[in-house]
């Protein structure tokens, strides 16, 4: 397996892994609302969006030029889950045509935090490279793939609870959004004790 294989699996377990269970909260709040084939372009939008949020942040970290302590960074993780769990909450379709593009810049933003976040593990492992530019390609395409198959999981869920248990997704996803608002509460509060101590 050659060395940009190594790169781009490493991010996919990254992401995959089930003790960063945050971000695919986060992901699960913020996608829900826009399964179905008429919200499918929002989605996009909404991934994309996050991706290019994450991958800015990521590169500017890894690279030296932002610096913020990973015990902050943590923390701002947790309020953008529970931010994106109470928009999910009140979500309006009747009011998504107005309220979208400020939402997806919203998601541009939190795509920054997430990046930092990911750039803690990305720098560790990059302290015996010469050349940045390579790792850190493959790595953030890992990620991408990661997110891309948590989002196909989660819509199969999703899909699966309406389609055969008869959940709707109204319901599914005020559920999923108290339960992220509940977990990145306890989240925050453990990481501003963090901060603290």
């Amino acid at each position: 397996m050659g060395e940009k294989s190594l790169w781009f699996t490493e991010g996919c377990l990254h992401i995959a892994d089930f003790a960063g269970f945050d971000h695919m909260l986060f992901l699960l709040v913020l996608c829900t609302p826009y399964f179905g084939n008429k919200h499918l372009k929002q989605l996009f939008w909404l991934i994309t969006g996050f991706t290019i949020g994450h991958s800015l942040s990521l590169a500017l970290s890894v690279v030296g030029f932002i610096k913020l302590p990973s015990a902050w960074v943590e923390m701002g993780i947790a309020i953008t889950i529970l931010i994106t769990a109470l928009m999910a909450i009140l979500h309006k379709e009747e009011a998504e045509n107005k309220s979208f593009l400020p939402k997806l810049g919203l998601v541009v933003f939190f795509g920054l935090v997430h990046g930092l976040g990911f750039s803690t593990l990305l720098k560790s492992m990059l302290s015996d490279q010469t050349s940045l530019l390579e790792p850190l390609l493959f790595f953030n395409l890992g990620l991408e793939a990661g997110q891309i198959l948590i989002v196909l999981v989660l819509f199969s869920i999703c899909w699966l609870l309406e389609n055969r248990l008869k959940i709707k997704l109204s319901r599914q996803i005020k559920v999923y959004g108290l339960i992220a608002v509940v977990v990145s509460l306890v989240l925050t509060w453990q990481r501003l004790q963090e901060i603290i101590n």
